[in-house]
């Protein structure tokens, strides 16, 4: 099947799973089919919008854009009319991910309910949640605890339930369409395979303009746009690692070296950098010899390197993204794949 048709499919599936997901969420706010005088007795999980919000709202955005995807060629670039197609596929990757994290959110309401039970008009005649950590899923008998809402425990339990299997199978199906998503933007809108040796970023950088591990879809070039994106999750890594090493040289330039200081005690004798500005205050320390210019000299220069690093991975992101979309041959030049 068509990466495109897949999309479309998988968006189609969705409609009702996102409708029954808002029609459950609002039965919700009338527990035991009936209206309730008090807001308040509501359960508080209800007020969340498990379902309109998390299975409703934000699903509809990715239903959208895959049921769109089959005929989109929203462009022709870098002399490749099928670049359009391939940005919009690598675009439905991005909403299949907000999608993921709309039914997660309505299914982690939908669990801590389910564990905590309903809220209800308990036997000393105060409103509040007589169950604790799920015990009356395996009790039925506990269920007489609640006296009002009118069966309330059974309606929000189905309920609750339905978001919750509503909320796996929304996820599932968000799941596959980013590995879809991932397929025609490599490999445009035909069945697609993807191979390609992980290398560590500097190795997979300097290799990719002869990296075409794998010819697949009838285009030779979708091994390259896998290796180029790879390089972009590898130029992730790289900037993560940059900017881990930024931060732990910014604090210790701030925070200053540890040393032997006038009171014949070992520590930190500046306060928030501030022997960066007098130099005077260099003279708490007392040994090691020369430790103040030694240390801030060494993590000034990983300082220096960390930006530098995480400025090159920035731009190979940009690159890899051009790659991925438009092969190993874009830009002003106007080359073909």
């Amino acid at each position: 099947m068509c990466t495109g048709s897949c999309a479309k499919c998988l968006g189609g599936t969705l409609i009702p799973l996102t409708v029954f997901g808002i029609l459950a969420n609002i039965l919700l706010f009338f527990p035991g089919g009936k209206v309730i005088d008090n807001n308040e007795h509501l359960s508080e999980e209800v007020w969340f919008f498990g379902g309109i919000l998390g299975n409703g709202f934000l699903m509809i955005f990715p239903v959208l854009v895959f049921l769109g995807l089959k005929n989109n060629d929203c462009c022709g670039c870098c002399g490749n009319e099928r670049c359009g197609k391939r940005f919009a596929m690598f675009t439905s990757t991005i909403f299949a991910v907000i999608g993921f994290l709309g039914a997660g959110y309505s299914f982690v309401i939908s669990a801590i309910s389910i564990n905590k039970g309903s809220k209800c008009l308990m036997d000393n005649s105060t409103w509040g949640y007589p169950f604790h950590d799920g015990d009356y899923l395996n009790d039925k008998a506990l269920w007489s605890k609640c006296r009002e809402p009118e069966n309330v425990v059974s309606w929000n339990l189905t309920l609750f339930s339905i978001l919750l299997i509503i909320a796996v199978f929304q996820m599932l199906l968000c799941t596959i369409q980013v590995v879809n998503g991932l397929l025609g933007t490599l490999c445009g809108d035909c069945r697609c395979c993807g191979c390609c040796r992980m290398l560590l970023p500097a190795n997979l950088f300097l290799d990719l303009k002869y990296n075409d591990c794998c010819g697949c879809c009838g285009n030779e070039r979708c091994g390259k746009r896998f290796a180029m994106f790879s390089s972009i999750i590898f130029a992730g890594i790289g900037f993560l690692g940059a900017g881990y090493s930024f931060v732990i040289s910014l604090i210790s330039v701030r925070h200053g070296p540890k040393c032997l200081m006038e009171n014949n005690e070992w520590g930190y004798p500046f306060h928030d950098g501030d022997y960066l500005n007098d130099k005077a205050l260099w003279s708490k320390c007392r040994e090691p010899e020369n430790v103040v210019s030694w240390n801030l000299t060494l993590f000034s220069i990983l300082l220096i390197i960390a930006v530098f690093q995480m400025l090159l991975c920035t731009i190979q992101v940009v690159n890899g993204l051009l790659g991925t979309l438009c092969g190993d041959c874009c830009g002003v030049y106007g080359g073909k794949e």
